[in-house]
């Protein structure tokens, strides 16, 4: 299927179907946004692309949290472990949207994005409560 990524100069691409990432209950805000394409540049493998295929302008970047010396626990509800198709023992991944404000690019850490790469599914989980370990290492 041809896809045309606005953020991207209005550049062309072909998206297989196949490595489609579906969001049956899409992103905070837009939950009417439920297939995703995720991509990276050439050679950058640390921060993704999680492109909407439903709305062309909307576009997240993410990363791998322990890029950012942050370390997650989460537990997943049964209701969550089933909408991933999870399986006892299947490696999930977990990834953190990152933004930019006034204080520069931050990570919204209280709602990590989890995947599961193997069957294309992911869900935003919104955590209560958050106990981040924060790793500050000198030179």
């Amino acid at each position: 299927m041809k896809f045309t990524l606005t953020r991207f100069g209005s550049e062309v691409v072909d998206i297989d179907p196949q490595t489609v990432v579906s969001f049956p209950r899409g992103i905070a805000p837009f939950d009417k946004c439920t297939q995703y394409k995720l991509f990276h540049e050439e050679g950058k493998p640390s921060v993704f692309w999680l492109q909407s295929l439903d709305e062309a302008d909307i576009l997240f970047s993410v990363t791998d949290p322990s890029l950012l010396n942050l370390n997650y626990d989460v537990t997943l509800s049964e209701e969550e472990q089933a909408l991933l198709e999870a399986e006892p023992g299947e490696e999930l991944l977990l990834a953190v949207i990152l933004y930019k404000n006034e204080m520069g690019v931050q990570a919204n850490s209280r709602a990590p994005i989890i995947l599961n790469i193997n069957k294309r599914l992911g869900l935003q989980k919104t955590l209560q409560e958050i106990e981040l370990q924060v790793s500050i290492k000198g030179s």
